[in-house]
């Protein structure tokens, strides 16, 4: 079918069936000269529930865009997705972006620049099935949302946020909500403001958790976390020089 701005057929996409009787489809995207992702791309390719794979993205010019929110929301389906082309250097929204594509097994995002991104809540939301994330490029200086980021990413055993600088943050509530296989969190070089002191941030973290923390500011959140763990339930609170744990988390 025809989804060019002017419909004259520049642009087509079309689905294959993926032959396994499943009720299963490839989404291609094609054109003879580049496309150009209108700015506002929000829920672009969003609610594609029954699709396996969205082939051609390396042709999609991303570099006018500034609004991706929900742009692949309830993907269901999707197991892989080739991002790494993406120009996200005007991107302001990146809010549920990924969010409930419960199938992927992994997601490279590691070349996006986020140096202009505020809102990144429930970026990676119901990502039940990535079992890594490599976030270590990620420019965080300017983002004030981060509430539900990785909630319900189930299958994450570690996560490492050591470059984020969430001085700009107002908003981190539910953060790692449900992630009940995380096991270790480096935020070592991060700049941490008083909102990881949330009692929700860590709720149905089921498994021993293991937090990495730099020196300036493992005093403050240690001492927060024993002083309310009556009222939050953390677990059983330890503390060394370069780590955080917290055991037997029963939320």
């Amino acid at each position: 079918w025809d989804v060019s701005e002017n419909q004259n057929n520049s642009i087509v996409a079309y689905i294959i069936d993926d032959g396994l009787e499943a009720n299963s489809y490839h989404l291609y995207i094609q054109s003879n000269n580049e496309i150009y992702a209108n700015p506002n791309s929000r829920n672009l390719f969003a609610g594609l529930y029954n699709v396996v794979a969205i082939n051609n993205l390396n042709l999609l010019n991303t570099s006018n865009v500034t609004d991706m929110y929900g742009m692949f929301s309830s993907c269901w389906g999707l197991t892989s997705l080739n991002v790494v082309e993406f120009d996200t250097s005007n991107v302001t929204n990146m809010s549920w972006m990924f969010g409930g594509c419960s199938s992927l097994t992994s997601l490279e995002v590691s070349s996006f620049d986020t140096s202009s991104v505020t809102d990144m809540s429930y970026m990676f939301y119901y990502c039940s099935a990535l079992t890594s994330l490599d976030l270590s490029t990620f420019d965080t200086s300017k983002v004030t949302y981060m509430s539900w980021m990785f909630s319900n990413c189930s299958s994450l055993t570690g996560l490492d946020l050591s470059s984020f600088d969430t001085s700009s943050v107002t908003d981190m509530s539910s953060m790692f909500y449900g992630c009940s296989s995380l096991t270790n969190l480096d935020l070592s070089n991060s700049i941490i403001n008083n909102l990881i002191s949330r009692c929700d941030i860590f709720k149905d973290c089921r498994s021993d958790l293991n937090i990495i923390v730099n020196d300036a500011s493992s005093k403050a959140i240690y001492e927060y976390w024993l002083n309310n763990n009556e009222k939050c339930s953390y677990g059983t609170i330890s503390k060394n020089k370069k780590s955080i744990t917290i055991k037997k988390k029963l939320m």
